[in-house]
């Protein structure tokens, strides 16, 4: 075999050999989901996942069995053993208002996993966001309204300050901040459980979330599961300087 020959089969041996290797080492990575070119809809665990949802930026790792998908505007986390077709999994339903739009997240009737839905939303569209009001017009007012059912506690700038009620019939129950800036509260109507709510300030955003799904963890006092907990501790936020410099960082 002649020298040129010898080179070439080494750097061809070299090209098969690296990829074999980069899938394994892309898993210590962060996978990037969002909706930009190069950015992934959909994740599935173990993985390392930084996910860009508009002025919510956040990264998670996912364990065996974790997965989740990105819709542009929502998120959705759910455990699974295997993935799901998106239509077994919950989606974003939005209903038009005077400005802007409401929206909610639907389940499926087949729906017998622990499930949570994400959206971002900006801080501007929360009564408390402001110390003295201007004249609010009708339309934001909705927006408002709307926001603090999702929401259903105030921010004062260091801490939530949690309400009793939704509103005027629906209670809620076991508030407990997670992080800073996080806090979780269960929802219950006619003692019957109708999941969670969390809500997380991320610079001037806030995300939002509810769950679905999830197994009681006994007794009567406290009906939330734990792992809802270990999932919203795992978030991590970044300011928008933090991410740039992540994401220009030499891999």
């Amino acid at each position: 075999m002649t020298y040129f020959r010898r080179v070439a089969w080494i750097f061809a041996f070299a090209f098969l050999a690296r990829s074999f290797v980069d899938p394994v080492l892309a898993q210590n990575r962060p996978l990037i989901v969002g909706n930009a070119v190069g950015e992934m809809s959909s994740v599935n665990g173990p993985a390392l996942v930084q996910v860009d949802m508009g002025g919510c930026r956040f990264s998670m790792a996912l364990g065996e069995g974790e997965h989740v998908k990105y819709n542009d505007p929502d998120f959705i986390f759910y455990r699974s053993k295997h993935p799901l077709a998106d239509g077994a999994l919950p989606y974003l339903k939005q209903a038009e208002m005077s400005s802007g739009y409401d929206w909610w997240f639907e389940e499926p009737k087949e729906a017998n996993f622990p499930w949570i839905g994400l959206m971002c939303e900006s801080a501007s569209d929360f009564s408390w966001s402001v110390s003295t009001p201007p004249e609010i017009s009708p339309e934001l007012q909705e927006i408002m309204d709307s926001n603090s059912l999702k929401c259903p506690a105030n921010f004062d700038g260091e801490k939530w300050v949690p309400r009793r009620k939704m509103n005027d019939e629906v209670p809620l129950d076991n508030f407990e901040v997670v992080q800073k800036g996080g806090f979780i509260i269960d929802v219950k109507e006619k003692n019957a459980r109708l999941g969670s709510r969390f809500c997380f300030v991320s610079g001037t955003n806030v995300l939002i979330g509810v769950s679905g799904g999830w197994a009681d963890r006994g007794g009567n006092r406290d009906v939330r599961n734990d792992s809802i907990l270990d999932f919203l501790r795992k978030l991590k936020f970044e300011s928008d300087d933090a991410l740039v410099k992540r994401l220009e960082k030499p891999h």
